[in-house]
């Protein structure tokens, strides 16, 4: 992400701030120059005024209320000039760390604040009445030649210079002889010199003053220093730096030194930085006393402010902390607030946003200075103290307002919200900014990026491809690849490929590839580009794959209790880059359990042999027609050959076959799907015939026990589904499955079987896991015939009037690209199982024998249930791939007429073996795992 981060502590705001943050060197250098340049003000006359005209005329000729002279603390140069607040400019290339775009805004100086710390180290009136009487130049009174001396010395002194040049005009027509006294008339070309400098001043023509110079070097003297600061300022800014520094040697050579610490602040706005420091670091070796010795302080004070400038502007920032640090107290000392607001920026170029956080609170609340606030704002924002800024913000909204900051203020906000994923509130907020100003690239950058999260990818493409035909950024050239995806605009796209060409187009294709990859069609991403990724490394090469699985169903004997075993051989192809062939032979084993005893109505008798199938026994202790126990073991095949078309909607289909020994028939099975993903979101349609594998009978059928003739169950489904998947805001997603089928038998009554599947899921981004989610989840099924007892007419498998569920589950899976990879998927939850009342199979009663009522009693029973399912996968060489997966879940009860209710437990495990003709590498992918697994979608 690229970052314009207008962070130079600028010259100007320095300059402004030394110049300004100690005043009682400005109070007393002003007096010192006015006065030293015959510019001493009425205010400062009338402080002067118990020393009479007398003394004044013996230490030196004193001038006042002339406008020109009114400030000789020379003007500034505009280089050093403070600058008005800058339109904030922010920059962001990556919108995933918005937030850093929002904060990083230029920082200026504000003239306001440097006035509002003028006062900051106001001296006592005393510091300044020395300072001023001191300045008096000491200059001898010429001796009087002529009559009327007196009246011309009291109109210079009460400046009527106007009045004394024509009163020296009258005396000379009078008498030709008369000469005026020799020192007025120099003193009068001062005045001459310093009306022209003056105006040369007012002007900033610093050429009169070089000319001047040149013909009479004494008008610079020591006595008249601002004249010579003036002159000092003009040379430097006339190119002659040299002189320029001479002038200012000359004066820290011969001049008091009050004079000298005055030149000193002065040239602080006129010298370079290094050459300053040098003069400073010398004077501050000599020895000071008293009042020179707090004015030379003051003056250390400030090269501190400097040295962290010339740091800041080096981006030394060792150096610019270890000067903060220095100058933290300091501050503080000289109650100087707005150098205060300084070292706040300098803390925050360096990153300590809360040690600059405590600046900016201090500079604040003494001077209210909106440069301050801003700071304040940044560096809640940089420490993520967003309730902190909020509050802030509400508080101070009048004043951010008025002060213009609402325009720094919004970008942070909407920085914030886009980084939490607050879609609609960041774009209502630049929305407002959009309303205050035009919005930067930036800033534009977030707005497309909120219309795109949010929905409006019209929008959100028009705004692309604005910031695109400005400026050709990759994040914004995903953006308008994305949006534009996203709004199915595809001759769009086309057409900006074509016209951008290159960088564009490259970028179209790798956004492509990202996107297939996400969406797991490895065959596409590795046929467009066989150097994307090494986790793709000959992908489509061929493989096979051995594979052991038991699974051990623990229920009532022959209905729901199970011990099922696969010997699995698999093989894959690829043909033309993305047509997966697959054939896959199950060798199966089945076996249902030994049998059992009748269970009499009366527990206290013995139990009958055979096992109760289609009737009963009868009381007492009576056994009407015993039944032979049934054969309840079956070992058998089952293949299949699928092919499936990879591609952005990847068509896919398998035949296949049950093929079992002494089964009632050899079944055949399909499925035909097709699935298209995107980004966020998925959907997917099948249609198929599978066996019902939940019961032996359903799975591979029973032989009638009674001649061995009958054959009953193995129960196909036919049916569709729709499977589907969608992103929300705010990490959530929800998934959901509904599907129709019919379920169809040998010798038995067809079944209508109904269901659907919701969940919602909150994404938890965990380090080290590719996806963790864990969300409420609801499950509904029905079927028109009860089926859960075996008759003859019935297919005994999991049949429920409805079944209603709920409950939690959770889903994660490792990183993928390494070596070893781990999934895990667990449910727990409470369902509602509804069975209707049924026959069973009527026998006729023989004399003397009482039958029980010939119906199954209806069931209703609310219980808990849970499931989990783990599976692990590790690349033990180049080729080779070996997998384990565990699985244990307790489903549902059956409650049979005499005895126990009965929950139906499983608890299964599979390994498997894999072996690519090809290198693969040691980087695991999710499609490494088994497609079927233990939990099978039939």
């Amino acid at each position: 992400m690229r970052i314009i981060m207008m962070m130079s502590l600028s010259c100007a705001l320095f300059t402004s701030a030394l110049m300004s943050s100690v005043s009682v060197i400005e109070a007393a250098e002003n007096i010192q120059l006015q006065q030293n340049s015959g510019m001493l003000s009425t205010t400062t006359k009338k402080s002067q005024s118990n020393i009479s005209v007398q003394r004044q005329r013996q230490k030196g000729i004193i001038r006042d209320n002339n406008p020109s002279h009114s400030s000789m603390s020379t003007k500034a140069p505009s280089s050093v000039a403070t600058p008005a607040k800058e339109k904030v400019i922010v920059s962001k290339e990556k919108v995933d760390t918005a937030i850093e775009a929002a904060v990083n805004t230029p920082i200026t100086g504000n003239k306001a604040s440097v006035e509002a710390s003028n006062e900051a180290l106001m001296s006592d009136s005393e510091i300044i009445e020395q300072a001023a009487e001191s300045a008096v130049p000491q200059l001898e009174q010429p001796a009087l030649k002529g009559d009327g001396s007196d009246k011309l010395w009291n109109l210079y002194t009460a400046g009527e210079f106007k009045a004394l040049k024509q009163q020296i005009a009258d005396n000379q027509q009078k008498d030709a002889n008369w000469e005026a006294p020799g020192g007025l008339l120099d003193l009068m070309k001062l005045v001459a010199a310093d009306d022209k400098l003056a105006a040369a001043q007012k002007k900033g023509d610093y050429k009169v003053a070089l000319d001047l110079y040149k013909r009479s070097p004494q008008t610079f003297g020591c006595d008249r220093l601002g004249w010579a600061l003036f002159l000092a300022e003009g040379q430097m800014r006339s190119g002659k730096r040299s002189e320029s520094l001479a002038t200012y040697d000359r004066i820290l050579k011969k001049c008091n030194n009050i004079q000298k610490v005055s030149a000193l602040e002065h040239a602080l706005g006129v010298l370079p930085s290094r050459s300053w420091q040098l003069r400073v670091q010398k004077e501050l070796k000599l020895k000071y006393t008293g009042k020179e010795y707090q004015r030379r302080e003051v003056l250390r004070y400030k090269m501190l402010l400097q040295r962290l400038q010339t740091a800041s502007d080096k981006n030394k920032m060792d150096m610019v902390e270890r000067y903060a640090d220095k100058l933290d107290p300091l501050v503080r000392k000289h109650n100087d607030p707005l150098a205060a607001e300084i070292v706040g920026w300098a803390y925050f170029k360096g990153k300590k946003y809360d040690k600059a956080l405590k600046e900016f609170n201090y500079s604040y609340k003494k001077t209210e200075n909106p440069d301050a606030l801003r700071g304040k704002l940044f560096c809640l924002a940089r420490l993520k103290l967003f309730s902190d800024l909020d509050t802030l913000v509400k508080a101070k909204k009048k004043i951010i307002i008025k002060a213009g900051l609402m325009d720094d203020v919004l970008p942070i906000l909407a920085g914030n919200a886009l980084t939490q994923k607050k879609y609609s509130e960041a774009l209502q907020l630049l929305n407002d900014l959009k309303k205050i100003r035009p919005l930067t690239m930036a800033e534009m950058n977030m707005y497309g990026w909120s219309n795109f999260h949010y929905g409006n990818y019209a929008v959100a493409t028009d705004t692309f491809e604005s910031l695109y035909r400005m400026k050709q950024d990759d994040v914004v050239a995903r953006g308008l690849y994305y949006s534009a995806n996203r709004l199915g605009d595809k001759k769009r796209l086309r057409s900006l490929s074509d016209e951008f060409g290159g960088r564009f187009l490259a970028l179209v294709k790798d956004e492509r590839n990202d996107a297939l990859y996400n969406r797991e069609q490895f065959l596409v991403v590795y046929e467009n580009d066989p150097d994307y990724s090494d986790s793709l490394k000959n992908i489509d090469k061929p493989y096979v794959r051995a594979a052991y699985m038991a699974k051990f169903l623990q229920g009532a004997p022959i209905f729901s209790r199970m011990v099922l075993r696969k010997e699995i051989l698999e093989g894959r192809d690829v043909i033309d880059g993305v047509n997966e062939l697959n054939i896959r032979i199950e060798h199966l084993n089945l076996d249902a359990g030994a049998g059992a005893f009748a269970e009499p109505l009366n527990p206290l008798l013995p139990a009958d042999p055979g096992f109760n199938v289609g009737t009963m026994t009868v009381v007492p202790g009576q056994v009407a027609y015993a039944i032979p126990t049934p054969r309840t073991r079956h070992s058998g095949f089952e293949w299949s050959i699928g092919m499936r078309h990879e591609d952005e909607g990847t068509v896919y289909g398998e035949v296949g076959q049950v093929v079992v020994k002494s089964a009632i028939k050899n079944d055949f099975k399909f499925k035909l799907g097709y699935e298209r993903k995107f980004d966020g979101r998925s959907v997917q349609v099948e249609a198929y015939r599978q066996p019902l594998r939940e019961t032996m009978i359903s799975y591979l059928g029973m032989t009638d026990p009674y001649q061995g003739i009958q054959k009953w169950g193995q129960v196909s489904r036919n049916g569709v589904s729709l499977t589907g998947y969608q992103a929300l805001q705010h990490n959530f997603s929800v998934s959901g499955n509904a599907l129709v089928e019919s379920r169809r038998g040998h010798n038995v009554v067809d079944n209508t079987h109904m269901g659907a599947y919701g969940g919602l899921n909150y994404n938890i981004a965990v380090p080290g896991f590719n996806y963790f989610s864990v969300g409420p989840y609801t499950r509904w099924e029905k079927s028109d015939m009860n089926q859960n007892h075996y008759t003859i007419g019935h297919g005994d498998y999991f049949s429920p009037q409805y079944l209603l569920d709920w409950g939690i589950a959770t889903s994660m899976m490792t990183e993928t690209g390494k070596r070893w990879l781990v999934k895990a998927d667990a449910s727990f939850g409470k369902q509602t199982i509804n069975r209707s009342a049924e026959l069973y199979f009527p026998l006729t009663n023989n004399a003397g024998t009482v039958v029980l009522p010939n119906t199954y009693l209806g069931q209703r029973n609310t219980e808990y249930h849970y499931q989990y399912d783990i599976s692990v996968i590790l690349a033990l060489a180049d080729r080779w791939r070996l997998q384990g997966e565990f699985k244990q879940a307790r489903s549902w009860s059956l409650v049979p007429l005499v005895g126990p209710q009965r929950a139906v437990m499983e608890r299964s495990f599979m390994v498997s073996l894999k072996y690519h003709f090809g290198d693969r590498g040691l980087k695991l992918l999710r499609k490494d795992f088994p497609a079927y697994g233990l939990n099978p979608l039939y």
